[in-house]
């Protein structure tokens, strides 16, 4: 299921990209940009997300570094799932005592690479010349 659901994800980033459905119709515009005139640490992900769905991965980590890295990860955890799903595979990081340290590890992580990925955003908007 989770290797179906990533799937199907890239499907539809894939579709935006082509231009066959318009995300801005499910996500609609940004607030934060339309009030502050500054890029949330959410903008410009599904831009990089299309990027990496027709396969420009770092025309992708240009745009939103944190976007293509979770975009790597979740293509990484497909290729787990996939492997636990068709094979039976056990690995031994995804047992009781590791996952929990896996989770907290990957969040904290995960925040890390949000804030950079915003940082990196913000740079670009300042060096641009928004206000």
């Amino acid at each position: 299921m989770v290797f179906v659901a990533i799937l199907c994800l890239f499907i539809v980033l894939n579709l935006a990209a082509s231009g066959r459905i318009d995300l801005t119709d499910w996500f609609g515009i940004c607030g934060f940009k339309q009030k502050y005139g500054l890029p949330c640490a959410g903008c410009y992900w599904t831009t990089a997300a299309r990027l990496y769905a027709r396969g420009r991965i770092f025309s992708a980590f240009i745009t939103q570094p944190a976007a293509a890295f979770f975009c790597t990860m979740l293509l990484i955890t497909a290729f787990f799932a996939l492997l636990i799903a068709w094979r039976g595979v056990k690995f031994r990081f995804l047992h009781p005592p590791l996952r929990i340290r896996l989770i907290q590890y990957g969040i904290f992580i995960a925040v890390i690479v949000i804030l950079a990925g915003w940082a990196v955003t913000l740079a670009r908007a300042w060096v641009q010349g928004y206000p």
